[in-house]
């Protein structure tokens, strides 16, 4: 059983610890510096992965001592969240009993990108539509694609995969989508509109889609890294193309709402997710594939992220 206060080992390196008040331990961050991360949105960031008494239920975070003692309340306000050890407490500072969520993370691959010549009307449309919008750069970097053909070098990523449709179809997601265009163009789920994509370089489009970082659209569109930023991207704001103008291609507050919550469980829950293992020897050995012990999984997300692109409504 974990001594009380201990670090656990985890899936990712970290340099900020969640505890409870009876020293259990409840989840963890790396932090960048600066951060880019305020004290505000990182209580917000707990109670996205750990359940508390009710959801009215006023608990407060305080910083944790050399001894684990608690210290200093740290208070909702705008300064940046310090490195460190917290612990969480009731609204009189007494220890309260907590759990954390086990909502799944949804695992998923980079979109497949067929040619044109092998593209069906509904990613066509979804292409071109994110080109329109956000022209010849990644809505991420802001950085022009070079060349004569800017579409060689980026990616029309979907914000919530193709290979989880079904998830889009049961939580019926597409009330989510304001898109007046066709159903031909963007499905009769609306998961091809423009909407519910972003314009990405093809290794922005794999950190991306892995969570290594996520937009919150209720902190100004702001890029959060959770790890370490090697690539400069904390801080960034989403390029204003993708977020203003017509209101049938701007993107869904909703889709990044949840790819964000989904970093958050993904990154800050517990010891965090083990990483999915997407790398085989080869893709064509199905032998190889049922070998492993997630094979109906890898096979789902594998099968739904090809054909994905393939599918046409008529």
């Amino acid at each position: 059983m974990p001594t009380p206060w201990e670090v656990p080992h985890t899936h990712e390196v970290r340099n900020t610890h969640i505890f409870s008040g009876d020293g259990s331990y409840l989840g963890g961050i790396w932090l960048n510096s600066p951060p880019n991360i305020s004290n505000a949105e990182f209580h917000n960031m707990c109670e996205q992965f750990i359940i508390f008494p009710s959801s009215r239920y006023s608990w407060h975070l305080h910083r944790l001592g050399p001894d684990n003692d608690v210290q200093e309340l740290v208070p909702r306000d705008l300064a940046d969240i310090r490195q460190g050890h917290y612990v969480i407490m009731g609204n009189v500072s007494q220890t309260i009993h907590v759990a954390l969520t086990t909502e799944p993370v949804v695992r998923r691959l980079p979109t497949h990108q067929p040619s044109t010549r092998q593209m069906r009307r509904n990613q066509r449309h979804f292409r071109d539509s994110l080109f329109q919008r956000d022209g010849s750069k990644c809505a991420i970097t802001g950085r022009q694609a070079s060349g004569g053909n800017p579409r060689l070098a980026l990616t029309a990523a979907h914000i919530f995969p193709l290979a989880q449709h079904q998830t889009w179809v049961d939580n019926n997601y597409e009330h989510w989508i304001t898109d007046r265009s066709a159903a031909n163009d963007i499905g009769p789920n609306k998961m091809f509109s423009a909407q519910n994509g972003l314009t990405l370089f093809a290794d922005v489009d794999i950190m991306f889609v892995n969570f290594v970082f996520a937009i919150n659209p209720d902190q100004g569109y702001r890029v959060i890294v959770f790890g370490e930023d090697r690539s400069g991207l904390g801080g960034r704001v989403l390029d204003r193309s993708a977020r203003m103008g017509d209101p049938n291609h701007r993107i869904s507050d909703d889709c990044l709402r949840l790819h964000y919550h989904q970093a958050v469980i993904k990154h800050m829950r517990g010891v965090a997710e083990p990483p999915l293992d997407t790398y085989y020897d080869d893709l064509d050995d199905m032998g190889m594939i049922m070998e492993r012990e997630d094979a109906a999984e890898v096979l789902e997300i594998e099968f739904g992220n090809r054909l994905g692109a393939y599918i046409e409504v008529s």
